[in-house]
């Protein structure tokens, strides 16, 4: 899969550069991505997204920078702008008050990981702390901690492994005050 996605990614990034060049330059720059693709088909929009399809898979991404890859092999989707969790997002403990940035899901087979990213306005340290009561709690197992603090700037995180998902949790001090906070969730058995 990485070969397939390195080479939509590139496709697609020169499909984003080339497509504001006009009408006759974007038909120019489809047919030559599809060329270099060894065949497919290439659709680039004037609002400056752009797709790709051939026999091995399918990229697609639009101008708000939300991204879609998928092949044989699997999956990655990147939701940038929503500001909600995926729609199959796990039922798991999220910090309270969390607000999503980004959001973005990776298949491979019946293996799904989801990572989100978001703000809360707690304070790191603490929310990290109320993070890892939380968890143990609800019955997982801390497999690991770190947490750093240098000056004003918080840095922390700890991993998780429960019944059904394994949760990795990032805790850093934001510029404007509260936590930035990253979750990455998987299956617990791969």
């Amino acid at each position: 899969m990485r070969r397939i996605t390195t080479r939509l990614l590139f496709m697609g990034a020169a499909g984003l550069v080339l497509a504001s060049c006009g009408e006759v330059a974007e038909r120019a720059t489809e047919e030559a991505i599809e060329q270099s693709a060894g065949g497919g088909e290439v659709d680039l929009d004037e609002d400056g997204s752009v797709s790709f399809e051939n026999e091995d898979g399918s990229f697609s991404a639009d101008a708000d920078g939300n991204l879609n890859i998928e092949s044989e092999d699997g999956s990655f989707n990147l939701d940038s702008q929503s500001g909600e969790l995926p729609d199959d997002f796990p039922d798991i403990s999220l910090p309270d008050g969390f607000k999503v940035q980004n959001s973005s899901t990776q298949t491979s087979g019946k293996n799904t990981i989801y990572t989100v990213a978001g703000l809360v306005d707690d304070d790191p340290a603490d929310l990290l702390d109320d993070l890892i009561g939380t968890y143990e709690s609800e019955g997982y197992e801390v497999e690991g901690q770190f947490n750093n603090t240098s000056g004003d700037i918080f840095t922390g995180s700890a991993s998780f492994v429960g019944a059904e998902y394994r949760v990795t949790i990032g805790v850093n001090t934001a510029n404007e005050g509260g936590s930035t906070v990253s979750v990455n969730v998987s299956p617990a058995e791969r």
